[in-house]
């Protein structure tokens, strides 16, 4: 099975440890990484890992030249978004050998195996997650009713057909704001099940267990058997999870004020922390031996730190993270 996903070197111990969750719970699986930066490529590279392929962003630029117009205009965050669709799309038309591709955010972490999805999606071209926010966060439904952390695209011609209308819209406009109708790279998924046939949205549970939804489910079980509703947990959706101080990090729940129960805090998010704390040794350790090109930069950033927000951000964060109970330790 063939999954995408873009980060750049900030962000890659949690690209490795998605790496790491699919080798636990996908045999047979290929992780195609975009890789945003030099340093990124670099360092993944230097580790030499097993089910791995690496695609540097001047490739997917080349063979999209129109991106160039856009570069300029966009901020960081919001030309990474304008990827979102042209990563998946570059491998349909480029490689014989991929017949379905899954886009994952690579702040994913799979606790089981993610056959049930592949097969929930069964003839359709495309499937998707809603965000399945409660009733007191319904409100967010303007900035989408769909998550783009998991996409899965067929090669076949309504499923092209599709991608590449994503893809013009986003040409068109992706920017971190809303808009009447437009949110980034989001919003535009409202319109793409709405007018397209072909699409299946996904009705698992355990599909995308995120800080915006885990109040409207019973989540229970210990570590390595996590159930949602039942069912089990097969990947959780780590948005808003950053290191403050030392160990102490805001979960990203407090944003939502959805509720850190001992379930998530042990099985959840301590394991997620586990690995995230072993990856960026592994990181540090090949950084500094091999010297790579843009190690103090790497080396003095931390790991959960794509677009920083800086101290006073991180207080914010942590006097906000206090009152609400939302804090880990990792």
């Amino acid at each position: 099975m063939n999954f995408c996903t873009y980060f750049d070197h900030h962000y890659l111990p949690r690209g490795l440890a998605l790496h790491r969750s699919l080798q636990r719970h996908c045999p047979g699986f290929m992780l195609h990484v975009l890789c945003l930066s030099e340093q990124c490529r670099d360092i993944l590279s230097s580790l030499g890992l097993a089910q791995l392929r690496l695609v540097a962003l001047g490739e997917l630029e080349a063979a999209f030249p129109d991106l160039a117009r856009v570069k300029s205009q966009r901020r960081l965050v919001e030309y990474y978004f304008t990827l979102t669709p042209f990563w998946p799309l570059y491998l349909l038309e480029n490689d014989p050998g991929v017949e379905r591709v899954v886009y994952l955010d690579s702040d994913l972490w799979f606790f089981s195996s993610p056959a049930p999805l592949l097969a929930e999606q069964g003839d359709a071209s495309v499937s998707l997650v809603p965000h399945r926010f409660p009733e007191r966060l319904r409100g967010k439904e303007a900035y989408g009713k769909y998550n783009v952390g998991w996409l899965s695209f067929r090669r076949d011609a309504q499923g092209l057909e599709i991608l590449r209308w994503y893809r013009d819209r986003c040409m068109e406009w992706c920017y971190d704001r809303w808009e009447e109708g437009r949110f980034a790279d989001q919003k535009y998924l409202d319109a793409l099940v709405e007018s397209f046939g072909g699409v299946h949205v996904l009705g698992h549970p355990g599909a995308n267990l995120a800080p915006w939804n885990v109040d409207r489910h019973a989540v229970t079980g210990e570590p390595g058997n996590v159930r949602v509703d039942g069912d089990p947990l097969i990947f959780y959706h780590f948005h808003g999870l950053c290191r403050l101080f030392g160990p102490i990090c805001e979960s990203g729940l407090g944003w939502y004020c959805s509720r850190l129960t001992p379930t998530l805090r042990q099985a959840v998010y301590a394991p997620y922390l586990q690995e995230l704390g072993d990856v960026a040794r592994v990181v540090e350790t090949t950084v500094r031996e091999r010297m790579l090109p843009g190690a103090p930069d790497l080396l003095s950033t931390p790991w959960h730190s794509r677009f920083s927000g800086g101290r006073a951000s991180d207080v914010l964060r942590l006097v906000k993270g206090a009152f609400a109970g939302s804090l880990v330790m990792g």
